[in-house]
């Protein structure tokens, strides 16, 4: 699966990406807005986490999907968007966690892949619905998923592995249809 944005190239992750995920992800700014990796970041973090997703593409009825965000230009990994526990009888997915490193924040490339990630699972995937989330606080986030239209459905405690504190997640949903609207007004 290759996907590509006007300034993006978005695909599968492979074992030449293990500096760029460290590079990215060892920064506790980042990784204080994710539930799922821990701070220190390490090489051997980073190589369980391809591996894994490199064993998510040999099965035939995928259930996640880890997409790296890299530069169209230079192929370098900057960041990911994934999709998981897909469920295509009830055209459903939890959106996984997004990042950018923070060297190329603020450039709006967190916006794009995400919007053609959005694209790829109810395009491609046909799905209709995808819930996510955002740490309370994280107002890059909470813009992003608001622009791309995100309806706020509710709030949870969880654990952040990065700094092991108790953090309220707003739940956010996204429906086909209202990505349809959003998608036109953007266009």
């Amino acid at each position: 699966m290759i996907l590509r944005t006007k300034r993006l190239i978005l695909r599968e992750f492979e074992e030449s990406d293990i500096a760029d995920l460290v590079e990215g992800l060892n920064n506790y700014e980042v990784s204080k807005w994710l539930y799922v990796f821990s701070y220190p970041f390490t090489e051997s973090d980073a190589n369980e986490f391809i591996v894994k997703a490199m064993e998510d593409r040999k099965v035939q009825e995928r259930t996640r999907y880890a997409i790296a965000i890299c530069l169209k230009e230079t192929n370098k990994v900057i960041g990911c968007v994934w999709l998981t526990k897909i469920d295509k009888g009830a055209g459903t997915a939890k959106g996984g966690a997004l990042w950018v490193n923070s060297n190329y924040g603020g450039r709006g490339y967190g916006v794009e892949a995400l919007r053609e990630g959005l694209r790829f699972a109810f395009e491609d995937l046909g799905l209709k619905q995808i819930e996510t989330g955002f740490f309370e606080g994280n107002r890059m986030s909470e813009n992003m998923q608001k622009k791309l239209g995100f309806k706020i459905v509710g709030k949870q405690r969880r654990i952040c592995k990065a700094d092991g504190l108790e953090k309220n997640e707003i739940r956010t949903c996204l429906l086909r249809k209202d990505w349809v609207k959003t998608a036109r007004k953007n266009n």
